[in-house]
Parts: structure tokens; C-alpha cells; sequence
């Protein structure tokens, strides 16, 4: 469910904002990332599981497009080969999200919930996967947008 803006300055400018920034980062060309809030729900009640039949999966396009900063993201060697790890901060998130669209308190058995960074300048960079790694913090002071730190996780399927 959206956020319910109120009547303050701030809330009656979001849809400028959000015009705004979805004219001139595109025009720019200084937003690298589409960014997808991706619900996945295993028929089985089990993540992974597929003996229920293939799980049924929702996304939501974040629009504008936020602003990603990758942190700490390198390379970690395991026994199956090289994978990243790292956070990364997605930011200018649009007021006009909620709380639980971003990061849901409880989850049902069987649902999965991530992030999705695919490539939005066609460079050809490869999908990455992060799940949140505290909860989503409104910005209404310098940003003006939600800020969600995210951790790398592998998904499979």
C-alpha cells in the first residue's frame, strides 16, 4: 500500500520532486540503476521449494529512479568461486512509498523479498540482488526520500 502524504510543505512537493528527478537524472544520464522491490511467495510455504509449482513473483519499479552508492562491495572467495559481497545505500527514494513496500515487517512462510539492480545505461552488468539491512529511514531534511541500506545476497532462479 502507497504512503498516505499529509498536508505539510514537504508532502505537497513530492510530486514535484519526483518530476523533477525523473527529468533530469534520465536526461543526465547520472542514474547507473534500475531499482525493483521484488516479492517472490513459494506455493509450498518453503522459500526455494518448488513442489508447490514455480513461485509467483510481484516487482515494483522504484520512479523515480533512486540514487545508489555501493560501499564496501568487493570480492570474497569461496569454495564455489568468486562472489560479491558488500552494502550498498539506495537513496531519493520517492516519499510516495511506504515503509512496507520497502522493507515488510513480517513476512509469510514461503515469501521472499529483495532488491533487484539491473543496469539501466547498457554497459550489460549483470542483475545483483540485496535484502535490507535495517530498516528504511525517511530523509526530509537533505534528501527528501527514503534511504535503505542494502546487503548483497546471491539469488538463485
Amino acid at each position: 500500500m502507497p504512503s498516505t502524504l499529509g498536508s505539510s510543505i514537504i508532502d505537497r512537493l513530492v510530486p514535484v520532486i519526483d518530476r523533477i528527478r525523473g527529468t533530469i537524472h534520465p536526461k543526465a544520464g547520472d542514474r547507473q540503476w534500475n531499482v525493483t522491490v521484488v516479492r517472490r511467495t513459494w506455493p509450498s510455504g518453503k522459500r526455494g521449494d518448488s513442489s508447490g509449482g514455480p513461485p509467483t513473483t510481484v516487482e515494483l519499479l522504484l520512479d523515480p529512479q533512486p540514487r545508489v552508492q555501493f560501499n564496501d562491495v568487493e570480492y570474497e572467495m569461496k569454495a564455489q568461486g568468486r562472489a560479491e559481497e558488500g552494502t550498498c545505500v539506495v537513496s531519493e527514494i520517492s516519499l510516495k512509498y511506504s515503509e512496507d513496500q520497502l522493507a515488510p515487517q513480517n513476512l509469510a512462510a514461503g515469501v521472499e523479498f529483495y532488491y533487484k539492480l539491473t543496469d539501466a545505461m547498457g554497459q550489460n552488468i549483470p542483475a545483483r540482488h540485496y535484502v535490507p539491512a535495517k530498516p528504511p529511514a525517511p530523509d526530509r531534511e537533505m534528501n527528501m526520500g527514503w534511504e535503505v541500506l542494502l546487503k548483497r545476497r546471491q539469488v538463485n532462479g
